[in-house]
């Protein structure tokens, strides 16, 4: 069915008036409000000798704990929104060691991922594992960091040597001050 001369032109113009309402519109309305949560994160990954254990699942292949770490954090970096800034840090015997402050993920994106790549069990500096005494080291090393970010602990929490419970660690500080997940 073909449309006449004069309603292909009034057609023309509803469209062009309906176009133009809604550029108009888009210009004086307010904007909407849209808050994302920016947050700051020290991934601190494990990688003493239990680590090295090919025991976990990733993409149908069994990998070591340590790869399905890394990947778990490279794909964390993809979540987290521009503005978020992200640390990375080891830790092996009893401490926590951090190898990049914090960053903009979408800037540092490649540099946070070059370095994670680069994380091996052979950067151990003992053969120890004692987890408590390394996420207390990461608490306090965050802690110095403005401003204060959220530890993400990676971990398989294999204690070696096995503490005895009269020798287990005391925490000094204040439950809470650091937010984190281990």
């Amino acid at each position: 069915m073909m449309l006449s001369y004069q309603k292909r032109i009034l057609l023309t113009a509803v469209i062009m008036l309906t176009a133009l309402l809604l550029v108009m519109a888009a210009l004086w309305l307010p904007p909407i409000k849209r808050d994302v949560k920016i947050m700051d994160a020290l991934f601190v990954l494990d990688i003493t000798d239990s680590m090295n254990v090919q025991d976990v699942t990733l993409n149908g292949d069994k990998v070591t704990r340590l790869a399905w770490a890394k990947e778990f954090t490279r794909r964390a970096f993809l979540d987290m929104p521009c503005g978020a800034h992200a640390g990375l840090a080891i830790f092996s015997e009893a401490r926590s060691l951090i190898l990049m402050n914090p960053v903009e993920v979408c800037a540092s994106y490649n540099d946070l991922t070059r370095m994670l790549d680069e994380f091996d069990p052979h950067m151990a500096w003992a053969r120890s594992s004692e987890v408590s005494k390394a996420v207390y080291t990461a608490i306090r090393q965050a802690k110095e960091i403005e401003p204060e970010p959220t530890i993400v602990f990676l971990t398989d929490g294999h204690e070696s040597p096995p503490i005895n419970e009269s020798l287990f660690p005391r925490f000094d500080g204040k439950p809470g001050d650091i937010q984190g997940v281990l």
